[in-house]
């Protein structure tokens, strides 16, 4: 079940509310959304809003991807990002696609531990490197 939050932040400014809508199943947060406000009544509006979307799954295509691999997550990134007026750069390109092509892109999306990046980082690391020769 979804809940939201609104919370008073004082800064330099004046006061903002962070209005924070969550929804958990099985203790694994599945969504989280958070969006600051000048006042508390416009951030219990978009929290009871985007609370309704939550709790009846429309608009939201952040759900389809939540039981899905790393490797499906970064594809459809890509598709969505090379479709975009700014498309992803060679380098930024190749390095989604090398992750993807390791073991951590097997892995369930909603699965990933920070114990699986830790060992990701270190297996790459012990990785010989390639310079490209430039100078």
């Amino acid at each position: 079940m979804a809940h939201y939050t609104v919370s008073k932040r004082e800064n330099k400014k004046g006061n903002t509310y962070l209005a924070r809508v969550r929804e958990k199943s099985k203790g694994v947060v599945v969504f989280s959304k958070s969006k600051s406000f000048h006042t508390k009544s416009a951030a219990l509006k978009w929290a009871k809003q985007t609370l309704h979307k939550v709790e009846h799954n429309t608009e939201l295509a952040s759900f389809d991807l939540v039981d899905c691999t790393l490797t499906e997550l970064i594809q459809s990134y890509i598709e969505k990002k090379q479709a975009s007026d700014k498309p992803l750069c060679r380098t930024a390109l190749y390095s989604y696609k090398q992750i993807s092509s390791c073991k951590l892109g097997k892995l369930t999306v909603s699965r990933i531990t920070s114990r699986d990046i830790v060992d990701f980082a270190i297996e790459r690391r012990s990785q010989p490197s390639n310079p490209s020769g430039r100078v």
